[in-house]
């Protein structure tokens, strides 16, 4: 999709939040009225159809590869020459902060929502549904504005409006208002839409996909540390804080996304 890629990525996250939001809730109602191995179980059969499915869908190219696509040594001296480039660098560590902020936000929001808003465990686990629920609308638009926008005039409003929702939750009680919030903080999911496709153009065709792996692993990496960084943080009492300063770090994020070069 050379002219709509956003738009593909951001429809494809889109089935992915579906399988989120939809799910978790299926496997619930089978292990109440089974067992919980049935709860798991039940995924076996819809993997077995989707990977026949993929297997018939997916052309083959195996008769185009020849030894120049093969890992070696010159091949990662220029995935590590690209990986390095200044714009590549920028926006990498775009990604690692939005991902390092999304990881913390839903590894303990739940948990926020019981503990210090008096939520019951049901009702914290339907606003993180929701949460999810929403990105299927918010990543394909995400993904569409990137398109006709490009990300200087895209991404910039996505943090800000996290921004906005991250400063807002300690101070709002009540459900209807953390109704408001979960949806005004969803807009975070469309961050991937715009990033992705716009980190993927920055690199040359031959070895797109070693550098995206690599940097997808880095990023993915550093970024799982961070739900530890904010559970201690909440530990020592400072729930409120935590998100106080997730919201800083969207802010400095949102000032390095004005640094990226123009897609032109």
């Amino acid at each position: 999709y050379p002219d709509n890629d956003g738009t593909a990525i951001g429809v494809t996250l889109a089935a992915g939040q579906i399988g989120n939001a939809l799910l978790p809730a299926v496997a619930g109602a089978i292990t109440a009225a089974t067992a919980w191995q049935f709860g798991f179980g039940f995924t076996i059969p819809i993997f077995i159809v989707v990977t026949a499915l993929l297997w018939i869908a997916l052309p083959s190219d195996l008769s185009a590869a020849d030894d120049s696509s093969a890992l070696s040594t010159a091949m990662l001296d220029e995935v590590l020459a690209e990986i390095r480039r200044p714009t590549v660098v920028l926006t990498s560590l775009v990604l690692t902060l939005a991902f390092g902020i999304w990881q913390a936000f839903t590894g303990f929001y739940p948990t926020y929502l019981i503990e210090q808003k008096g939520l019951s465990p049901t009702v914290a686990s339907s606003l993180f549904g929701l949460y999810f629920a929403m990105g299927i609308g918010i990543q394909p638009a995400a993904g569409a504005a990137y398109d006709r926008f490009g990300i200087r005039r895209t991404l910039p409003v996505l943090f800000s409006v996290g921004i906005v929702g991250l400063s807002a939750l300690p101070m709002v009680e009540g459900l209807g208002p953390l109704i408001g919030v979960t949806v005004v903080l969803s807009f975070m999911l469309g961050n991937i839409a715009v990033l992705l496709p716009y980190l993927t153009a920055q690199l040359p065709d031959e070895i797109q996909g070693t550098c995206i792996g690599l940097i997808r692993t880095i990023y993915m990496t550093v970024g799982a540390g961070t739900p530890f960084v904010f559970g201690s943080i909440a530990d020592r009492g400072f729930f409120d804080e935590g998100f106080w300063l997730l919201a800083v770090v969207l802010a400095i994020n949102l000032v390095l996304v004005l640094r990226l070069p123009s897609e032109e």
